[in-house]
């Protein structure tokens, strides 16, 4: 496939050589490394869509560097996704890269994914108006030439023209989320085209963009509620298996059964196959007729009880590299918005609880904000070292995997030794890092490489004394 769309496009052995080149540059490798190494350990980043530029107070005015998570916690989140939706507006988009390009400097991971409207009818929902582009991904797929396919010639030039720029420009690692939710009838490349139409469109779009000489990207997979490999496009062409899922536990299409079976199966598929996993959306919207959100007034502890310990309680559901809300918008500006998460001055009933919930979820020792993010590049020449979490917090009995070591490439272990203060009140594996937490007290946890050290303090509080 790849070689025939190649010689259609006419680009010969130049682009054959390209594509037979590796698919991720060194710096994309890293962070792939790193990721799995994150999730390995037991830890989650928090992730947010468009966070840093649509909030809920500020909806039309990106904010670059702040966002209603930093105001509620006093940290940005460590995963920021983007969409390629947006860009159509130049100011939106000169704002969004630069939002990205600063949380990529202060650490956080950074991704897009895209809601692609239509070529007939510009809509991305193959429903209503929408309608007229139900079959647009078997058009594109139908005839490899783009010179006799005005659908796929239409595809391959938003690919040309708004996705390689920006990939282009950013020129940092990047996740890459295309067609996702396919397992829903509500997209123009979902359960509508079928799963092989599905498939060849992902394939496509991949083997083009690497085409292309794009190697700054890790490629998601993110199936809806139902996470039927039958959409898999290939170990080849995905690295990250995610999955979207909305209201777990609270509403009967995603039970909390329902969530543990089918989250994980994406996290055993992720690990059978040397991928990372991740919940790539989440989060409890407002039902119809509301006109108010939804959780601060029923479900004031969502975050913690049906995310957080849902899936970080269950070892089939444990391993995810990220959890990511949707982002928080009041487009009308009347209060009636929807957040993912509790913002600043929000005065709805239950906002106190909400936000006493999510600074709970902030302070668990497993999950990751940007500052507390391991360094994912750094000069080779650098010896210095790091050590994560800062000054955790343990109940006796409890273990925790430290992360720790060079700022660049941290995530190999040869050479890495770790030591504690104290054994007898926190014993740690001086090859592992994992923490044991034996009885209460203060400990001093410290990482050593080649004569270089890093530290942390460690309190253990009396077993079932954690809030």
């Amino acid at each position: 496939m790849r070689r025939l769309i190649l010689l259609i496009l006419g680009l010969g052995t130049l682009c054959q050589a390209i594509a037979s080149q590796p698919v991720r540059d060194g710096a994309t490798e890293e962070l792939y490394a790193a990721l799995k190494r994150i999730t390995a350990s037991g830890y989650t980043l928090f992730g947010m869509a468009n966070a840093l530029t649509i909030s809920y107070n500020n909806t039309h005015t990106p904010r670059i560097d702040g966002s209603d998570i930093r105001d509620v916690t006093g940290d940005n989140p460590a995963f920021v996704e983007s969409d390629l939706m947006w860009y159509g507006d130049p100011a939106f988009r000169r704002a969004d890269l630069e939002a990205m390009r600063r949380a990529h400097e202060r650490g956080a991971v950074v991704g897009y994914c895209w809601h692609l409207g239509g070529r007939l009818t510009g809509r991305f929902y193959a429903e209503g108006e929408g309608a007229a582009d139900r079959d647009l991904a078997r058009r594109i797929v139908a005839n490899p030439d783009r010179k006799t396919n005005p659908d796929l010639d239409w595809f391959l030039t938003k690919l040309d023209t708004l996705a390689i720029p920006v990939f282009r420009e950013l020129g940092f690692p990047l996740v890459f989320r295309p067609f996702h939710e396919m397992t829903g009838d509500w997209f123009w490349w979902g359960s509508g085209a079928g799963k092989e139409t599905y498939r060849q469109l992902y394939r496509l779009t991949v083997d083009y963009l690497r085409a292309a000489g794009i190697r700054n990207l890790l490629y998601c997979w993110a199936p809806d509620k139902d996470a039927d490999f039958g959409y898999y496009p290939g170990d080849d062409y995905v690295d990250v298996l995610g999955y979207d899922g909305y209201e777990p536990g609270l509403k009967p299409y995603l039970t909390s059964g329902k969530l543990t079976r089918e989250l994980g199966r994406i996290v055993a598929y992720a690990a059978a196959h040397d991928k990372i996993a991740a919940w790539t959306e989440v989060g409890l919207r407002t039902d119809p007729g509301e006109s108010r959100m939804a959780y601060p007034t029923r479900v004031p502890d969502f975050w913690t009880r049906y995310v957080w310990d849902a899936v970080k309680r269950n070892p089939r559901t444990d391993r995810l590299a990220w959890i990511m809300c949707w982002y928080n918008a009041d487009w009308n500006g009347d209060g009636g918005g929807c957040p993912f998460v509790p913002y600043a001055g929000m005065d709805k009933e239950g906002s106190a609880a909400a936000q006493a919930d999510f600074q709970r979820l902030f302070h668990e020792n497993r999950i990751l904000f940007e500052s507390g993010m391991p360094p994912l590049e750094g000069d080779a020449a650098d010896r210095a070292l790091f050590i994560r979490p800062q000054d955790p917090v343990l109940a006796a009995g409890e273990r925790l995997t430290m992360l720790g070591g060079p700022v660049c490439g941290w995530y190999r272990t040869d050479g890495v030794h770790w030591s504690s203060s104290d054994p007898a009140v926190a014993r740690i594996d001086a090859r592992s890092g994992e923490v044991e937490a034996l009885k209460a007290g203060v400990a001093i946890l410290t990482v050593e490489r080649e004569g270089y050290t890093a530290s942390t303090r460690v309190v253990v509080l009396p077993e079932n004394c954690k809030n």
